[in-house]
């Protein structure tokens, strides 16, 4: 399976979304190493992570660490969990931290990677988990499995760009202002219609219009 670029259609959200899969992200300065497929990472100093030392993980970082009690929920539910109610996916990105560097890493390789795939995402609103063995469903997370398998007992660090959707809803009565009206206790204009009845034959609308400065009623027409 070609682990740099291909269509994830099983995970969701979204259905048919472009994952692109990478090794661990090089640090500034210095250069991509080259994943062989077996979680051996080329060119970065024996798998060892660098500099660390020198990265601090923003406070604010949108990141969902490894989490026992996500065992066996799939990758759908610890994302959908993750992503705001009204969010709407729009990309993903997918980097495996192999078990060894986990291992001889000094500090939060997986929250580091995280830190690293958040600037890749700039300005678009994002969330990023990470997963273990055991976590997701092998049926429906198949091509996220198989990157995991490959790991040597480390994590996958999948991160979610999204949208959020605000859904366009019709003016409700009691919240829609009529203009030309003028409240026959007070003379306010602040004139709202609170319900409406059907047409008449005319095509007129009969409307019910309450002042939004004393309350009074009134019948009038759309």
């Amino acid at each position: 399976m070609d682990h740099h670029e291909h269509e994830h259609e099983p995970v969701r959200p979204p259905a048919g979304a472009h994952i692109e899969t990478r090794g661990p992200l090089p640090g500034r300065g210095e250069h991509p190493g080259h994943d062989d497929g077996h979680g051996h990472d080329h060119g970065t100093g024996h798998g060892h992570a660098h500099g660390h030392g020198h990265e601090v993980v923003p406070p604010d970082l949108p990141f969902r660490p490894v989490d026992p009690a996500n065992a066996g929920r799939g990758l759908r539910a610890i994302v959908w969990d993750a992503l705001p109610a009204d969010a709407v996916p729009t990309g993903t990105l997918t980097q495996p931290v192999p078990g060894h560097v986990l291992a001889n890493a000094d500090g939060d390789v997986a929250a580091l990677t995280a830190a690293r795939m958040s600037q890749e995402f700039a300005d678009a609103p994002h969330v990023i988990v990470a997963v273990q063995d055991g976590d997701l469903n092998p049926t429906t997370d198949s091509d996220v499995q198989a990157v995991l398998d490959q790991s040597g007992g480390g994590v996958v660090v999948f991160g979610v760009s999204y949208r959020v959707e605000v859904a366009e809803t019709p003016v409700e009565a009691g919240h829609r202002a009529v203009q030309g009206e003028s409240c026959p206790e007070c003379g306010s204009a602040a004139a709202f219609e609170i319900s409406r009845s059907e047409p008449d034959a005319r095509g007129a609308t009969p409307i019910l219009v309450e002042c939004g400065d004393c309350g009074a009623v009134w019948d009038s027409w759309a």
